[in-house]
């Protein structure tokens, strides 16, 4: 019988944690984006929610195409991901806005500022992460300060070195293939008497309920067929 082995995915990605220390960040960006890069390969997430943990980054947009990172760790490749905080803005926008921020609040710290719009221990680690004194008056700054902020924003580097436990993963991938499943009865077509459902099958959806949906789907459409088995023993071969 064809089928994929079966493999446990949508994890929470662990990060090197350069900035960051165990149980001191919990934070939740909204509207940010993600690009996993592996070498020349890479793929970017759609917009949406990211949750910075006490041990690495979770949440829609990271659990959707976690499968794949895992995939490039597998094969021991290193990934790095580059967070996008304002992927509604180009860098040109980021640095137009962080001028009138200067002009309009030329006497506080560029840290307070930044606090504005960022979660406060996210800005703390940026100071340190861009070597500037967080207490700097903004008017202090110079054109490279600057620079370097707008590349932060638009790229804040985090190097994936895991994932979390087994324990912890939403669903899996592989199992039966579509082939081998009478898609009406989720019958197998080889042997005779025999259904599949849910996660052994070797179809898995984004976060968002999908999965479960899924599952229910084709739970239901076994139930209501085990009567109809034909008694001939020979493999359902139906359409």
């Amino acid at each position: 019988m064809a089928n994929t082995l079966q493999i446990d995915t949508m994890y929470q990605l662990l990060i090197q944690k350069e900035y960051f220390t165990e149980a001191e960040f919990l934070e939740k960006m909204k509207e940010v984006s993600v690009t996993f890069v592996c070498g020349r390969k890479q793929i970017t997430s759609h917009v949406g929610n990211l949750l910075f943990t006490r041990v690495g980054i979770s949440g829609p947009i990271i659990l959707s195409i976690s499968g794949k990172v895992i995939d490039w760790l597998t094969d021991g490749k290193k990934v790095v991901a580059s967070v996008d905080l304002s992927p509604s803005l180009s860098r040109e926008e980021i640095d137009t806005q962080l001028m009138k921020d200067i002009i309009a609040n030329s006497k506080k710290s560029i840290s307070n500022v930044l606090k504005k719009n960022l979660p406060s221990r996210l800005v703390d680690i940026a100071m340190e992460v861009l070597e500037i004194i967080p207490g700097k008056q903004v008017s202090q700054l110079t054109s490279k300060n600057r620079k370097k902020i707008v590349s932060f924003l638009k790229g804040m580097n985090l190097k994936i070195i895991g994932v979390s436990s087994f324990e912890k993963a939403m669903i899996t991938r592989g199992g039966i293939s579509l082939k081998e499943i009478n898609p009406k009865t989720m019958a197998s077509r080889k042997i005779n008497g025999l259904f599949f459902a849910g996660e052994m099958i070797d179809l898995d959806g984004d976060t968002g309920g999908y999965n479960l949906q899924e599952a229910f789907s084709t739970g239901i459409s076994c139930q209501r067929v085990p009567a109809a088995i034909p008694s001939s023993g020979k493999p359902n071969s139906s359409s």
